[in-house]
């Protein structure tokens, strides 16, 4: 059962939402085109993990093939982002240089908010 009070959703615009669920699970509709993708991040060790991503693309436009290509390419483009982005924030993680503090405060208030909700689920 899910605690409602640890899910976080966060609506966009254009509409786009990302809901993060206990603890290793991420929903995203309408990132690239009218469809929704689930990323199931599956802990490998402690610096690997494995995601796997499922894809759900409205009925009516599973015959768009040009839609589904330019989606596929679109999801995969962010993907290698995310993955350099993570693995430089690991690097730097590791670095005596490192002090611990908040993530990038313009553009991870989702991720920020998510990890709130988080401490306070497993404190209280």
């Amino acid at each position: 059962m899910i605690n409602r009070s640890f899910m976080s959703i966060h609506t966009y615009h254009p509409p786009i939402v990302f809901a993060l669920l206990p603890v290793n699970c991420f929903y995203g509709y309408c990132r690239y085109g009218p469809w929704m993708d689930t990323n199931l991040a599956i802990p490998l060790g402690p610096r690997k993990c494995l995601v796997v991503f499922d894809y759900f693309l409205e009925a009516s436009l599973k015959g768009d093939k040009a839609l589904i290509e330019r989606s596929l390419k679109d999801s995969e483009k962010v993907q290698m982002e995310d993955i350099a982005l993570c693995e430089g924030v690991q690097r730097g993680i590791e670095s005596p240089a490192y002090n611990s503090g908040r993530y990038a405060p313009n553009i991870e208030k989702a991720m920020h908010h998510f990890h709130c909700l988080l401490y306070d689920n497993l404190i209280n």
